[in-house]
């Protein structure tokens, strides 16, 4: 698949024309098996976002979620998409999906772990967003735990960054912070 070449060498722009006409193939004449079907829709979603495109990367993921609803990385990448937009409501409330989904991942995938700076949430110590004394962000830093060489848990102050896009997206990631 054309677009995958192009995923992979991180031309995204170019990646999204083959995979958006895979997807409109697809959504006429379903062919693909469910792995590979996941995969498209999850290589098209993050394309947009990380061109900016977050409307399409939105659509793309709903899309992915109305005919696949327990599949844990459409709700993860989605969630992205709102972090990449400063929304803390829709990020959480995504993500709280994604984890619940999360036994649903196709064989041998794994969800992005929350604990490494790569892929999901990491502990810092500054902060550059401040959602503190939302009860959202309990749940979230409770669940998300503790980074790897992070001295005190997120939910004990220092702050809780999420990475958007398993480090793809571009832009800032969304920080959370507790006192």
């Amino acid at each position: 698949m054309a677009g995958s070449k192009y995923f992979l060498d991180k031309q995204f722009d170019k990646a999204i024309g083959p995979y958006q006409k895979a997807l409109d193939l697809e959504k006429s004449d379903r062919k693909l098996e469910s792995r590979w079907w996941r995969m498209l829709i999850d290589n098209l979603g993050m394309a947009y976002g990380i061109t900016g495109d977050l409307k399409s990367a939105e659509e793309v993921f709903r899309y992915g979620i109305s005919k696949d609803p327990t599949y844990p990385l459409f709700y993860y990448n989605l969630a992205c998409t709102y972090a990449e937009r400063n929304d803390l409501d829709n990020t959480i409330q995504h993500l709280k999906t994604a984890f619940e989904y999360k036994q649903n991942v196709n064989p041998g995938e794994q969800m992005p772990d929350p604990k490494t700076t790569r892929c999901g949430a990491s502990c810092k110590t500054t902060s550059s967003v401040s959602w503190s004394n939302r009860s959202e962000f309990g749940w979230l830093a409770g669940s998300l735990g503790r980074r790897r060489g992070c001295r005190t848990p997120c939910s004990e102050g220092g702050e809780l960054r999420f990475a958007c896009g398993m480090g793809m997206y571009r832009g800032s990631a969304v920080a959370v912070t507790s006192h």
